[in-house]
């Protein structure tokens, strides 16, 4: 894919555990169309001697010493990394990617000539493959988390569009607008950011294409399900205070937390049934079918009602 016009690109890495850093650096130096700049945010990564193995293996092949620039702060999050990267470039487009992940070789040419070919979009991502452990391996992203029709609030809002961070290419201008990546969020952030970007007008697009590997393993797990739904909802109501939302966005918006706050409750009820904590069970599993929550939380609410001990020997059972 030819550029009649080269757009100056960063790509911003933040990296705390150094394990695939190597990987995904080659991916980076592998693309069809070069980066003027790859930034490398150390968060505080306990791994620091290795990065500064990986970065000086890099520099000797690469040859181009100004292509990687390693920056190193206390740790703070991956958002506030990612600052770090942005406000340390002029360039105009900035592209995120982690250092868990790849890119196909054809990542930047693809997303840097949508933007460069479409002036009026802001970002534009792409889909991608798992990679890794697990179950997921071998499928796309947008397999479970599908991007359907225009990216709004409302899409956002709903999941009916799902921004993948490290396949995300952004106008830097945009980035700066919005005010960049919330600092104080430790996770979610980017979700948060994608938010106050469309709410801001700023126009997304998205790419079937999978130019991205994810890689899943055991240490990019963030946490058990109680403490990623909690996590959901936290960032969803702290959107609710700082965006002035229409109320359609807002009915949106009620409705994802209602929903996180019926799955947590849920999530909760399975625990105290598993211990033998009826009471509390009830209590948790009666809040979820008022929210309307999926037919396994109504069944057992209702068995909790008419036969609570029969209900948790066939729950420890099933």
């Amino acid at each position: 894919m030819s550029h009649p016009t080269r757009v100056r690109t960063a790509v911003v890495i933040p990296v705390y555990q150094a394990r695939y850093l190597d990987e995904c650096l080659a991916s980076v130096f592998a693309q069809t169309y070069a980066p003027d700049e790859v930034i490398v945010v150390d968060d505080g990564s306990p791994d620091r001697e290795a990065i500064d193995r990986v970065i000086q293996r890099v520099d000797a092949i690469v040859r181009l010493r100004r292509e990687v620039r390693l920056l190193r702060q206390e740790n703070a999050g991956a958002g506030a990394a990612r600052n770090y990267g942005i406000l340390s470039t002029d360039a105009e487009l900035v592209a995120f990617l982690d250092a868990d992940d790849l890119w196909a070789p054809s990542l930047l040419d693809t997303l840097v000539a949508h933007l460069r070919d479409t002036p009026d979009v802001d970002l534009v991502y792409a889909n991608g493959l798992h990679i890794g452990d697990g179950p997921l391996v071998g499928t796309q992203l947008m397999d479970g988390a599908p991007s359907v029709g225009p990216v709004t609030v409302e899409a956002l809002l709903a999941q009916r569009c799902t921004v993948f961070t490290s396949s995300t290419v952004v106008r830097r201008r945009a980035l700066v607008e919005v005010g960049l990546f919330d600092e104080d969020l430790r996770r979610g952030q980017d979700f948060d950011l994608w938010v106050r970007l469309a709410s801001l007008g700023k126009r997304i697009e998205y790419l079937t294409d999978a130019l991205m590997m994810r890689r899943v393993h055991q240490q990019n797990l963030s946490g058990d399900r109680v403490s990623e739904l909690e996590r959901a909802a936290a960032v969803l109501m702290k959107l609710s205070t700082k965006l002035r939302l229409s109320e359609c966005q807002r009915d949106v918006l009620d409705r994802q937390v209602r929903t996180l706050t019926a799955s947590i409750d849920t999530e909760h009820g399975k625990r105290s049934l598993a211990r033998g904590d009826l009471a509390d069970a009830q209590v948790r599993f009666s809040r979820a079918a008022r929210a309307r929550a999926g037919w396994k939380s109504q069944l057992v609410h209702l068995g909790l009602t008419v036969a609570p001990s029969l209900t948790r020997q066939l729950y420890l059972r099933w």
